[in-house]
């Protein structure tokens, strides 16, 4: 590799699976966003103890969300027994549409190679320029792009389930501020504008700190809960046994994979922990009375509440929708067009109370409880309304849920898959559509908007799940996946537009004849990963190309490769690896002058600039046989000129005169052909 020559082909053999690679998205997505939620209120001292331990409460609980249960749950059309359940705890403040550019800022962060990534790619190893899903910073760009989608108002799949308030015993009056943390103005805009029922279900739990409270007995605070909230669950957790000398230091960290993204730092509170080390405070029975209360919380109210509501809704829906004659009077539902929906109090388009957000819920709790076929005829049902009422967002979102249930139930039947396929395709649409109502990129004359919308974001996640599903099986079809991965690219932003790119790229790559449009791709996308900033991945791109090109008849293509890797390679501190490919393209001398121009002062500035880096770069080229004395830059094959018969001739700037007489005559001028092979050809010819 040394040298900047990285002349591999990249390896069809690491590309991974779109079958598995779309098994394991829509697994994870079910596991990881489509989860019964919690939200928590808690008071400000309950946090202060928490964060003893370097958590805040919501996340001191979330390492015991993944319950393993054997619970019957009582559906619409059938029972089924439950035996694992994953639940999501989160703070009241996050309960709200994500900020498109503090997702962008999150993005890029998260898209940065860690440590050990960047060792990997730091090394120019052309195995490492391969196919990225799977790869961690393509996991994590995924992960953030799916919850920028939490909490808008076209999906009801984050209505929260149950409401926790928090209190500790050592609050100057628990029961006042159970009272006071319980009440409507608490509740989040989500909550506030319309989007969800503020009737939800609440549980008031007691924190107590063993250590710091010792002059409390929280039993009879507990007795006194229960006199007061008679209608709501009330329960107690003894946490931070240990205070101190006696914490302990080696607490295994099980939350370091729990722990949620924080899209609005600036509402956390902030207090110091004891130590660096989370759970310090927490001795083993601590850590067993949190899992037993999340057991308790799940089992008890989670459940009960999630058969609640999707009995009371499809009673709703049912009287409402279904049966002839609800049919027929569907036929003559009026549509409600763009003004009437966006009257409603708070802005949204459908309140909670409206028969369309009421489908929307009932098909969305379903999916969490993973009753997948009651969830696909709902979303069947609310899907023509919506339709019809040309609101397309909500209409994108419901395709792409469609499509979901459709892989899970079956997603190998050709029926199956075809139907998911339409689906997808639509909700690309409908999206699109949406950008361009909205006065999009794609309106502007074709202009790239640095700043993503709504719309945009929902386009990209269906862009990728029909990629993927395209992709597919030994029948794949990867031109038409890469084509609608490159046509929704067009709206987003450098970065990921960058990873879409690149996608495409790969799609191109396992298709058949179509390694010159992997090319291009792959190009691209080193272009926008330079646009947005990440000069390492851009690297990976250019590293991918060249060996599409190395040895073929598109030079100039090759050496628009090589020298765009070189300035990446210089700006991330490889000036060793960054010469190399200098050195290649100013050696082939198949440029015009202009661009040989540019590549000399080019290389020349780096050389002047960083000459530990040109000294490191001869002398691991000192032993190379093609070498022909030391010092040689090899392929670096400069004319060679015989110091001793040069002349140079000076030309005054005083007139035409002194020039004409101090000329040679052209008679005497003799011309001397410079072969590159050696000196001794260059005798020969003289």
């Amino acid at each position: 590799e040394e040298g900047g020559r990285r002349d591999h082909v990249p390896r069809r053999a690491r590309s991974s699976d779109p079958r598995v690679a779309m098994a394991a998205h829509t697994s994870e997505t079910v596991s990881s966003i489509c989860r019964p939620l919690i939200f928590t209120v808690a008071s400000d001292e309950t946090e202060r103890l928490v964060s003893k331990n370097g958590l805040l409460f919501h996340e001191l609980v979330s390492a015991f969300a993944h319950c393993q249960l054997k619970s019957s749950f009582r559906s619409i059309n059938h029972n089924y027994t439950l035996n694992h359940l994953r639940v999501k705890f989160m703070r009241v403040t996050e309960l709200q549409p994500r900020p498109m550019d503090a997702v962008e800022a999150l993005m890029r962060a998260a898209v940065l190679p860690k440590e050990e990534e960047a060792m990997l790619l730091s090394q120019g190893n052309a195995s490492y320029a391969h196919d990225p899903q799977g790869q961690p910073w393509h996991n994590r760009h995924r992960r953030l792009l799916r919850e920028s989608l939490c909490f808008a108002e076209q999906s009801m799949a984050e209505c929260p389930v149950l409401s926790v308030v928090v209190v500790s015993t050592t609050d100057a009056a628990p029961i006042e501020s159970f009272e006071e943390l319980g009440g409507p103005h608490h509740l989040p805009t989500t909550y506030q504008n319309g989007q969800y029922d503020p009737a939800v279900p609440r549980l008031y739990l007691l924190v107590h700190d063993v250590h710091e409270a010792q002059g409390v007995d929280p039993n009879q605070v507990l007795r006194q809960m229960k006199k007061t909230f008679t209608t709501s669950t009330c329960k107690l957790l003894p946490i931070n046994s240990l205070g101190g000398d006696e914490l302990n230091l080696n607490q295994p960290d099980v939350w370091a994979d729990c722990l949620e993204q924080t899209f609005f730092p600036e509402a956390l509170p902030a207090h110091a922990p004891m130590a660096d080390v989370r759970g310090c405070c927490l001795s083993g029975e601590d850590m067993l009375a949190i899992r037993e209360l999340v057991q308790q919380i799940v089992s008890g109210e989670v459940i009960p509440a999630m058969e609640k509501r999707i009995f009371n809704l499809n009673h709703h829906v049912s009287n409402v929708r279904k049966g002839m004659k609800n049919v027929i009077k569907s036929w003559w539902r009026k549509p409600k067009d763009e003004a009437e929906r966006n009257q409603q109090p708070g802005g949204v388009q459908y309140r909670y109370d409206q028969i369309e957000s009421q489908i929307r819920l009932l098909a969305d709790s379903t999916f969490v409880m993973q009753d997948y076929e009651t969830a696909l005829s709902m979303y069947r049902l609310v899907r023509d309304d919506f339709k019809a009422d040309k609101a397309l967002l909500h209409l994108g979102s419901c395709h792409v849920m469609i499509a979901l249930c459709l892989n899970i139930l079956d997603g190998e039947a050709r029926t199956n898959r075809r139907e998911a396929e339409s689906a997808l395709r639509e909700a690309c649409t409908a999206f699109q559509g949406s950008q361009h109502a909205a006065g999009g990129a794609a309106a502007q004359g074709g202009q790239r908007k640095r700043e993503a919308t709504l719309a945009t974001r929902y386009g990209t996640h269906a862009a990728i799940l029909l990629g993927e599903l395209l992709g597919m099986g030994r029948d794949g079809r990867q031109k038409d996946a890469a084509d609608i991965l490159v046509r929704m690219a067009a709206h987003e932003t450098a970065l990921s537009s960058a990873i879409m790119s690149e996608l495409a790229a790969w799609h191109y790559f396992r298709g058949e004849n179509l390694e010159r449009k992997f090319s291009f791709q792959i190009i691209h996308a080193g272009q926008r990963y330079h646009t947005a900033g990440q000069e390492q991945h851009a690297v990976r791109c250019f590293t991918a190309a060249q060996g599409m090109y190395n040895g073929s008849n598109w030079v100039h293509i090759e050496d628009y490769v090589h020298f765009n890797l070189a300035r990446h390679l210089a700006s991330l501190g490889q000036h060793e690896l960054a010469l190399g490919c200098y050195v290649r393209i100013i050696g082939a001398g198949r440029q015009s002058a202009n661009r040989q121009d540019l590549f000399l002062q080019e290389f020349l500035s780096l050389c002047a600039s960083k000459p530990e880096a040109l000294e490191a770069f001869i002398k691991s080229q000192r032993d190379h046989p093609a070498a022909i004395k030391e010092g040689t830059l090899l392929g670096l094959d400069l004319p060679r000129i015989a110091d001793a018969k040069l002349q140079v001739y000076e030309c005054q700037n005083s007139g035409v005169e002194q020039y004409n007489a101090q000329r040679i005559a052209d008679a005497k001028l003799q011309v001397y052909e410079c072969q590159n092979s050696g000196v001794e050809q260059y005798n020969a010819q003289r």
